[in-house]
């Protein structure tokens, strides 16, 4: 299945891009997928990304296809084929 990830805010000032398209087996779950991309960008672990859980942080929501957020409760099901993973800050300053 195919997926893209989409960063916002500080995911995107870490990560240092816009997204990424990801090319996964079926079944991979939200929070595998939160450690692959804490494989591929460590900048992430420790300040969006949970690294001993493979969850995010509070700071931070995990959108599906701008629809709804993924609530940690569905955190071990998967997207579907196609679906939009968009990192979002809920903490911002002024």
């Amino acid at each position: 299945m195919d997926v893209s990830v989409e960063f916002a805010g500080v995911s995107r000032i870490l990560a240092g891009t816009r997204g990424v398209s990801l090319s996964l087996q079926d079944g991979t779950t939200f929070r595998e997928i939160l450690g692959l991309l804490g494989s591929r960008y460590p900048e992430l672990l420790g300040h969006v990304i949970d690294p001993s859980e493979n969850t995010l942080y509070a700071s931070t929501a995990l959108s599906l296809n701008g629809k709804y957020m993924v609530p940690l409760e569905r955190i071990d099901e998967s997207p579907r084929d196609g679906d939009r993973l968009i990192f979002l800050s809920l903490m911002a300053g002024g």
